[in-house]
């Protein structure tokens, strides 16, 4: 995959409006995540359990990766906190 422009998060809320942010790193896309799983939680999640636990509300996160390819925008759908689990 070619280097990342930007990057998009999306949360889908089941009876809600969506929530759409864009953003220039994917650090700052999963730091944006982390803050909003605090506004329904009390208090941070651990980060393995931040998708699960938002999906047990209703709510799915997803962060894709936009890129150009050959002129055309390409969005690729990444997985939340997939680097943080690697490293940890």
């Amino acid at each position: 995959m070619k280097t990342p422009y930007a990057y998009v998060l999306y949360i889908e809320c089941d009876a809600e409006e969506h929530l759409v942010s864009l953003y220039r790193s994917l650090d700052e896309a999963e730091d944006a995540l982390r803050d909003y799983t605090v506004t329904i939680f009390a208090g941070p999640q651990p980060d393995d359990d931040i998708i699960e636990s938002l999906a047990e509300y209703g709510k799915h996160a997803r962060i894709f990766a936009c890129t150009l390819r050959r002129g055309k925008q390409v969005s690729t759908e990444l997985n939340p906190f997939a680097r943080t689990a690697k490293a940890a």
